[in-house]
C-alpha cells in the first residue's frame, strides 16, 4: 500500500527542521478506514470525510498500548511491524479503498489507498497484514 504525508504533518516536520518550533509526537494513533472516492484528496490536506460508519465499525490503536507500531526508518522507509485488524463488520462498510493514521485530534499524519479495495459486510474483518503498509519519504 503506497502512503503519502498530509499537509498538517509535513508543516509540522518543516517547522520542526527549518524553525526548531516544538513538535510533540501523540502517545497513539488511530487507523481509521475510509470509502470515498476522494477521501485520499481530502486526507492530504487534514480533511476527514468518508469515513466508515457501519455498525461494528471502529478505529485501530496504533503505536499505544495496542503494540502495533512501524519498524525504524532505513532508507526512507518504515514498515507496519504487526497486523491491523479492524473489528467485524456488523453491516455494510462499503468498499474501503484507503486508510490513515490520526491522532486523538483528528489531525492526519499518513494516509493510503489500499491497492485491493475491500467490499466490507457481516461478518468480514477488515485486517491490514503486516509489512503492507509500507511508509517513504
Amino acid at each position: 500500500m503506497a502512503s503519502g504525508m498530509s499537509i498538517f504533518w509535513a508543516d509540522q516536520v518543516l517547522d520542526k527542521i527549518l524553525r526548531s518550533e516544538d513538535f510533540i509526537s501523540p502517545a497513539t494513533l488511530w487507523c481509521a478506514a475510509f470509502n470515498g472516492v476522494g477521501a485520499a484528496a481530502n486526507l492530504r490536506n487534514n480533511v476527514i470525510t468518508d469515513e466508515v460508519t457501519g455498525v461494528g465499525y471502529a478505529r485501530v490503536e496504533v503505536r499505544g498500548s495496542s503494540g502495533i507500531t512501524f519498524s525504524s526508518a532505513s532508507g526512507g522507509v518504515s514498515v507496519q511491524s504487526s497486523d491491523i485488524t479492524f473489528p467485524g463488520a456488523g453491516g455494510s462498510w462499503g468498499t474501503v479503498n484507503c486508510v490513515a493514521l490520526l491522532d486523538s485530534l483528528d489531525n492526519v499524519f499518513i494516509y493510503g489507498d489500499l491497492l485491493n479495495p475491500a467490499v466490507v459486510t457481516t461478518p468480514d474483518v477488515l485486517r491490514i497484514p503486516t509489512s503492507q503498509w509500507i511508509v517513504t519519504l
